[in-house]
């Protein structure tokens, strides 16, 4: 389709391969069937409604843009692997007003067996969409994921080699599964990384330890490197644990939760650690240079 294709409902289907170069204006409606669906470099997508991608591969190189009310649902009842890979030079924008804007859930099956998102461009989170999204299916991010604003959460397994980029006010959350940063991953920028449930391997850099905000409100964060919390470190659930050195330069509020794991937990001479609840030290050495206040009920 070298001039443009609309789906605004029914059904796109066959073996056939289908390559779009031009506009794609898809509001409603389903892709299926074994052939492909490829929206090449100069493709733009406009994805304004809930939109189903059912027992079907899409490879985007082109621009997606998930606005409106927009939402892509990766359907179908797990037999036949679903996945939306935006690929090297491709560019997803989010400005959707749904909490969902890529998800495994539909109306038949919402089922989360072999639905996927595969990163390899830029996944861009901007200002206007709806403050809080999840992304629900195993998520994989070799390319770059932007939250320029809001919170965006993390709810499936994965395993990342890309970078993610939180902006000042923003919030990366991870609510789930398990997912590993691996070589060549990194977590930068000015935001919040909050962690709430499921479990993350940082194999890699963290850089957003030395420049934004860390917390763990229920969950694991194990932590493979040694790394530098400069501005802030709150735990007031779940768990800090791993094999790196994490040492506390700015702002420890430790009011619940577990630091465990052979590093070595050190909070330096410019650290100010508050223990307002009952925090666990478990199979793990504690060295303070700074300042320690137990207050209200804590121990």
């Amino acid at each position: 389709f070298a001039n443009g294709l609309t789906i605004s409902s029914g059904t796109l289907g066959g073996a056939g391969n289908v390559t779009v170069n031009g506009a794609f204006n898809w509001s409603g409606g389903t892709a299926t069937g074994s052939g492909l669906l490829i929206t090449g470099n100069t493709a733009v997508t406009s994805v304004t409604g809930t939109v189903n991608l059912t027992d079907k591969l899409w490879n985007n190189s082109g621009t997606v843009n998930i606005s409106s009310a927009g939402r892509l649902q990766l359907s179908g009842n797990g037999a036949t692997a679903v996945t939306f890979t935006n690929q090297s030079g491709g560019v997803v924008n989010d400005t959707t007003s749904s909490g969902n804007p890529i998800t495994f859930s539909d109306a038949v099956f919402n089922a989360p067996t072999n639905k996927s998102f595969v990163n390899a461009g830029v996944f861009n989170k901007n200002a206007g969409s709806a403050a809080t999204q999840t992304i629900d299916p195993t998520f994989t991010n070799n390319g770059t994921l932007n939250v320029n604003s809001g919170t965006l959460q993390l709810s499936g397994n994965g395993t990342d080699a890309g970078v993610y980029a939180v902006a000042g006010g923003a919030t990366l959350a991870v609510t789930g599964g398990t997912r590993t940063l691996g070589a060549g991953s990194d977590v930068s920028g000015l935001g919040t990384v909050n962690f709430s449930a499921g479990a993350l391997n940082v194999n890699n850099t963290y850089s957003i330890a030395t420049t934004g905000a860390t917390q763990i409100t229920g969950g694991t964060a194990n932590f493979a490197n040694a790394l530098i919390f400069a501005n802030a470190l709150t735990i007031s659930g779940g768990t800090l644990g791993g094999a790196g050195n994490a040492t506390v330069n700015g702002a420890f509020t430790w009011s619940g939760g577990t630091a465990t794991g052979s590093g070595l937990l050190a909070t330096g001479s410019s650290a100010v650690t508050s223990i307002t609840g009952t925090v666990n030290l478990t199979d793990k050495l504690w060295t303070n240079s700074g300042t320690v206040n137990i207050s209200s009920a804590g121990r």
